[in-house]
């Protein structure tokens, strides 16, 4: 389905207003389904792969977490380290790396119709239209801008949402949040930038780049098994280490989440 066939079906029947100042969210409301983790995805006939692993603590205590565009997890392992719960990835490739539960299958799809499931949303849009390594190599205009649909479709949920991409992606964000490498004393020079609603998360100091710092070069400066190891996500390929986003940045942001729940 077309990007404007999944907004025009969220809009039937579903348009309300509220979520323009959050208030169903500050005012303590909650449309959290209280289903056995995984029921109603495979009821609608999703693919979930995998269970969720590595849990001491009772799952269902915690909050919910949808990990859109996902990857092999580095976001999604940042807000386990922070004390999600629950965390569901969306990806419309196999990623048999990932470390939580996953569904095959297209992400805005899937945020359209679950995405009041749970409690928080985070998404992390493919950067091709925006990345300089797509510059070198080939041509933004080839690759779709999902940023503003992301967005649109997770306020349309009224639940608090993180959306994540590169630099040069910054002009499609709200008031963008910038978390780089150095600020959590991880050897990465990487910077993205964070849309958070409803939250305005100040990052935690400024950038203090160091010469020896690992950068997204795929292998130019640094091998990949090098930068794989200062991104701190060693479950992933290298390949896949080149998408990631350090789990840093996410267990920042997560632990600011869940102290302002």
């Amino acid at each position: 389905m077309s990007i404007t066939g999944i907004i025009r079906r969220r809009l039937v029947g579903c348009f309300r207003l509220d979520w323009l100042m959050g208030r169903r969210w500050l005012d303590g409301g909650s449309d959290t389904l209280d289903t056995e983790p995984g029921t109603s995805l495979r009821a609608a006939g999703w693919k979930v792969v995998g269970e969720v692993r590595g849990r001491s603590w009772d799952t269902r205590s915690r909050p919910r977490l949808l990990d859109l565009f996902c990857g092999a997890g580095g976001a999604g392992m940042g807000y386990s380290r922070a004390g999600f719960g629950e965390i569901v990835g969306v990806d419309n490739r196999e990623q048999k790396n990932y470390p939580f539960e996953f569904v095959l299958g297209d992400a805005l799809e899937y945020l359209a119709e679950h995405g009041q499931e749970f409690d928080v949303i985070h998404a992390s849009p493919p950067c091709q239209f925006a990345s300089r390594a797509t510059a070198w190599r080939g041509r933004r205009e080839d690759h779709t801008n999902l940023i503003t649909a992301t967005c649109w479709l997770a306020r349309m949920a009224v639940k608090p949402y993180i959306v994540e991409n590169v630099e040069d992606a910054r002009g499609w964000l709200n008031n963008p949040l910038m978390l780089c490498g150095s600020m959590f004393g991880i050897p990465v020079r990487s910077h993205r930038y964070f849309e958070t609603f409803p939250w305005g998360i100040e990052a935690p100091r400024d950038c203090e780049h160091r010469p020896s710092d690992c950068i997204r070069d795929h292998g130019g400066k640094q091998s990949e098994a090098v930068f794989r190891a200062a991104l701190e996500c060693d479950w992933m390929t290298v390949k896949e280490a080149r998408q990631a986003i350090p789990p840093a940045y996410t267990e920042y942001i997560g632990a600011a989440l869940l102290r302002a729940m």
